[in-house]
C-alpha cells in the first residue's frame, strides 16, 4: 500500500506539468527490460538499448537522458566498455549510472566504482529499493 501511495505521489507531480525524467536503460535480456520499464514507466520517460553500441548511437543522436541503467553481461559492447567510452565524451560522461547485474562480485564492483558509477544493484531487482536508489541518485 505504502509504495502504491508513493507511486501515485509521484505520479500525480509529474502530471501537475513537471517533464518526466528520461531513463537509459542497456540491458541485452528482454525481459530484463520489461521488469524495469514496469517499474519506471509511470514516473519516467523509458529509452531502451540492447548493448553499448546502441546506446552510444543514442546518446550521439539524442537527447540525453538525465540517467541510464546499465548491465554488465551484455555481447557487442558490454557494460565495462560503455563505462570506458561514456567517459571519453564531454557531453555525456556526467550522466549518472546505476549498474544492474546479477553479478555479485565486491571485485567488480569496486572497478566499476572507479570508473564512476552512482550504484550497484543485484538483480532481482526490488521495486521499492530501486526507484528509491534512482531517486537518491537523481538527486545528488
Amino acid at each position: 500500500m505504502v509504495v502504491k501511495s508513493r507511486l501515485i505521489k509521484a505520479y500525480n507531480k509529474i502530471k501537475q506539468g513537471k517533464k518526466k525524467k528520461r531513463v537509459l536503460i542497456i540491458d541485452d535480456d528482454s525481459m530484463s527490460i520489461k521488469i524495469l520499464t514496469k517499474c519506471l514507466h509511470e514516473i519516467y520517460d523509458i529509452v531502451a538499448k540492447s548493448d553499448g553500441n546502441e546506446a552510444m548511437d543514442y546518446l550521439h543522436n539524442n537527447t540525453n537522458p538525465d540517467i541510464i541503467i546499465l548491465d554488465i553481461e551484455m555481447p557487442n559492447m558490454n557494460g565495462r566498455v560503455f563505462l570506458k567510452h561514456i567517459k571519453c565524451y564531454p557531453e555525456v560522461n556526467k550522466i549518472p549510472i546505476i549498474v544492474v547485474t546479477s553479478v555479485e562480485n565486491k571485485t567488480m564492483k569496486s572497478s566499476l566504482e572507479k570508473l564512476g558509477i552512482a550504484s550497484y544493484i543485484i538483480k532481482p531487482v526490488h521495486k521499492v529499493n530501486f526507484l528509491d536508489d534512482i531517486k537518491k541518485v537523481l538527486a545528488a
